[in-house]
């Protein structure tokens, strides 16, 4: 289901990689949890991949269970989807992308054009907030109304089930809130301090 099977790239060496990303790639066992959401994809067989704000992915079953994950080091963000059924992560800072074989490692680079086509392609994958897929529709929320004032990435990954009330969550970041209500807080002080320090300063200029 994913647009990365339409993209015109050229296979090329994994060598060719950005230096350092194949030696920080690796696999992980427990679900990642606590980070915002950059992008998803729902594959053929609806197995689903969910890319992280810090370039770590999850990847779940059809029936909703974490399967795996991996995280890699990256100038720049990356994003994840599927690609023939493998995990792929577009590089978007030098327009490559690595397919990854399922709890392996990764088995083949490409290095994508630089064309319009391509990067119309793109913009549907990281912008794709909704994706219907045989009987379920998946789609990107915010977990409160809180997030989605203030937090520029979705929080949580919801599964519905069409002509049914039957609804489950894919994935959220239950710390989202407190996440951001301590950034918040802290712009708040640091606002504060200045405005502080400016009208302490100006009063000291006047009785000069």
């Amino acid at each position: 289901m994913s647009s990365s099977n339409t993209f015109d790239m050229t296979e090329v060496s994994k060598e060719e990689l950005p230096e350092g990303f194949i030696d920080s790639f690796s696999f992980f066992d427990n679900e990642k949890t606590g980070k915002n959401i950059c992008c998803f994809d729902v594959s053929e067989n609806s197995d689903i991949i969910v890319s992280f704000t810090d370039n770590s992915v999850n990847v779940y079953n059809q029936t909703l269970e974490f399967e795996y994950g991996f995280t890699f080091r990256i100038n720049g963000t990356a994003r994840a989807f599927w690609h023939n059924g493998y995990p792929a992560v577009y590089l978007d800072k030098s327009d490559m992308l690595a397919v990854v074989e399922p709890k392996g490692e990764i088995i083949q680079a490409y290095s994508v054009e630089n064309s319009v086509e391509n990067s119309k392609i793109y913009r549907e994958i990281i912008q794709k907030s909704e994706f219907q897929n045989g009987n379920y529709f998946y789609c990107l929320e915010f977990s409160s109304i809180f997030t989605k004032l203030f937090s520029p990435n979705y929080t949580c990954l919801v599964r519905k089930e069409l002509n049914t009330d039957i609804e489950k969550t894919v994935y959220e970041n239950h710390n989202a809130d407190l996440s951001l209500g301590i950034s918040m807080t802290l712009i708040i002080a640091f606002i504060a301090c200045v405005v502080k320090f400016g009208f302490i300063n100006g009063i000291k200029k006047r009785r000069n």
